[in-house]
């Protein structure tokens, strides 16, 4: 017979995941990123560009490498400061040859030639677009006291040397239209940037002042909840032998005094001590102290 594993703690809340909080807290700060970057890209290469964001998750290195088609992707470096870390961007090839047509000055982007062997020229305009794009990260990643500055270009023969195949990165996926081409960007922050944006942005999030206007609302609507509400007397005690004669018409003898107050309950918490009225046809209850215990 085999032998059998002690059963140990799965830990779902590894450093290889994301937090709901934190996966809204990129998804809000992406989508301004998006809508000014595609701005920005628009203005340079004189057509529409449109970039969202697809999704974030976390990966080891080497599982990065192996999601990606490295012949068919350019890659860039860029680097972070004060902390010391980096990031990989990879774009899709079939979206370096718009950029590179529209940056000469081409306009039309139907006929465009399959991605080929890239020049010097093709080269620094993608370092163009690339510093542009370390531009944007500043103000994307300024909430958390980080600053981008563009690298280079890396090769896909040297990619795998850039960090331990162990190490934790957190990759953001963006899909990108420039003109009629369809593709996808990545951004992937090694452990050190991705711990500080993850960490910064939930710590600013749980700052957040309420919208005064929203918090009107919801007082609103809490008011005009109903709360179940009693007026009880105190407890007492009855013999098992009197409860089992209990009847129609039966009086049932509770020991409580004649001036002692009831309890006005609300939501099963005894808030008050009152006394019943009578308010026209129906019973009321008349408020005396509010209960400290």
């Amino acid at each position: 017979m085999g032998t059998t594993n002690s059963p140990t703690t799965l830990n779902l809340a590894t450093r290889k995941t994301i937090t709901k909080a934190q996966m809204q807290a990129l998804q809000e700060l992406n989508q301004a990123f998006s809508r000014t970057f595609s701005l920005s890209l628009s203005a340079w290469l004189g057509a529409n560009v449109q970039i969202s964001m697809m999704g974030a998750e976390r990966q080891v290195f080497t599982t990065l490498l192996e999601n990606i088609d490295v012949d068919n992707t350019y890659f860039s470096f860029c680097h972070f400061s004060p902390v010391e870390g980096a990031a990989i961007i990879s774009m899709e090839l079939k979206l370096i040859a718009p950029v590179i047509h529209l940056g000469l000055g081409g306009v039309d982007t139907d006929d465009i030639e399959e991605p080929r062997e890239l020049t010097d020229i093709d080269v620094a305009i993608m370092d163009i677009l690339m510093t542009r794009l370390c531009g944007e990260l500043n103000q994307l990643w300024a909430q958390c006291g980080l600053r981008s500055e563009y690298g280079q270009r890396i090769l896909p023969a040297t990619l795998g040397r850039l960090f331990p195949r162990t190490e934790d990165m957190l990759c953001v996926t963006y899909r990108m239209h420039i003109g009629n081409m369809s593709g996808v960007m990545q951004i992937a922050l090694a452990t050190a940037v991705s711990e500080t944006v993850l960490r910064e942005l939930v710590r600013q999030d749980s700052k957040r002042v309420q919208n005064p206007a929203t918090r009107q609302i919801l007082r609103t609507r809490l008011s005009n909840m109903n709360i179940e509400g009693a007026l009880e007397t105190l407890p007492f005690k009855v013999t098992a032998q009197e409860i089992v004669g209990l009847e129609p018409g039966a009086i049932v003898r509770t020991g409580i005094n004649e001036g002692t107050d009831f309890l006005f309950v609300i939501s099963g918490e005894r808030v008050w001590t009152a006394s019943a009225i009578a308010v026209g046809e129906r019973r009321g209850a008349h408020l005396i102290d509010r209960r400290t215990e």
